[in-house]
């Protein structure tokens, strides 16, 4: 959706693999697709492409390279003028030009969810569900391993999971992978009793 405000494109990038900064700079040539023929070493060529270049690079997952990687994010900066980075990361970076923008969970129930609770009307329930972000979330998630899910009939339990996770939508992915497996009562006990069960 960005892409049309720079002249020169906007790039995805994984960074889930990556643990070094010499990886780091291969990886963002090959994203780019920068030619290695040059005699030039990869970093200095890497830099050299992107100081002529109106673009956005989106690296995704870039923790675990806050403390080696984020030096070679910094000297990209110092030698391009119309570059600008989008990060993803769990740590900040400490950069000069880092701008924090924190990612918080998706909207969830707050309500405490109870088992014995009365139901509500399937009407007030589908109304409450639609303006639950982190409930709708999970219910795709869980539909995709799931095919026989129904909201209606394990929404109690979906309302738990979603509080416990705090509507992290990575927690609540987790979470739905072991519907094959596990009702929804049975993640949420899970959950309840160890958090780490999601890892």
């Amino acid at each position: 959706a960005a892409a049309p405000r720079f002249a020169d494109g906007a790039y995805f990038v994984n960074l889930e693999e990556v643990y070094t900064p010499s990886l780091l700079v291969s990886t963002l040539i090959d994203a780019l697709g920068i030619g290695q023929s040059s005699p030039e070493p990869p970093q200095r060529r890497l830099a050299t492409y992107l100081s002529t270049r109106t673009l956005l690079l989106v690296l995704d997952n870039f923790e675990q390279l806050v403390e080696s990687g984020a030096l070679v994010l910094s000297e990209l900066l110092a030698h391009t003028t119309d570059l600008k980075l989008l990060i993803t990361s769990r740590e900040v970076l400490n950069l000069q030009d880092e701008w924090l923008f924190p990612v918080h969970g998706l909207d969830w129930p707050r309500a405490d969810a109870h088992v014995d609770a009365a139901p509500a009307t399937t009407v007030d329930a589908a109304a409450e569900d639609a303006g639950n972000d982190a409930v709708r979330f999970f219910a795709r998630c869980v539909g995709r391993v799931r095919r026989d899910f129904a909201l209606a009939q394990e929404r109690v339990h979906v309302h738990l999971i979603c509080q416990l996770v705090e509507g992290a939508p990575l927690a609540l992915e987790l979470a739905a992978s072991w519907a094959r497996s596990l009702t929804c009562a049975e993640i949420a006990t899970e959950i309840q009793q160890n958090i780490d069960f999601l890892t």
